[in-house]
């Protein structure tokens, strides 16, 4: 019930926007030995990134890896704004341990419903 409440709210406070973590983005060549909380890393060539990384936004701690290199499925795209605020594109759903599914956009975390439900 406790973990079920606390998906919930964070899911309302997305909706209204307070308590709104934002990401930026940073452009690098090799993954990061640490990755910083609200950032968005985006690995490789500037013009050919092969992958995105993050620490969750539940705050479990886990990094999210996803692909960003076709012709390999899954395959995500970012966008960045004029501020480096990235909007990600489908959402990002954790298969396993917190479940996190959220929308990343303009750096914003929107998070969805169902995985809000699950935590």
């Amino acid at each position: 019930m406790k973990k079920m409440f606390k998906g919930v709210w964070r899911w309302i406070r997305s909706l209204f926007g307070f308590g709104e973590v934002v990401l930026s983005c940073e452009h690098l060549d090799d993954e990061p030995d640490e990755l910083a909380k609200h950032r968005l890393y985006v690995i490789g060539h500037p013009d050919h990134p092969w992958k995105g990384m993050l620490v969750c936004p539940c705050n479990c701690g886990a990094v999210i890896e996803f692909n960003l290199a076709p012709p390999a499925r899954p395959l995500w795209k970012i966008m960045e704004d004029a501020n480096h605020l990235p909007t990600v594109h489908p959402s990002i759903w954790r298969t396993e341990g917190c479940r996190s599914h959220f929308w990343l956009r303009n750096g914003r975390i929107h998070w969805c419903a169902e995985g809000a439900s699950k935590h």
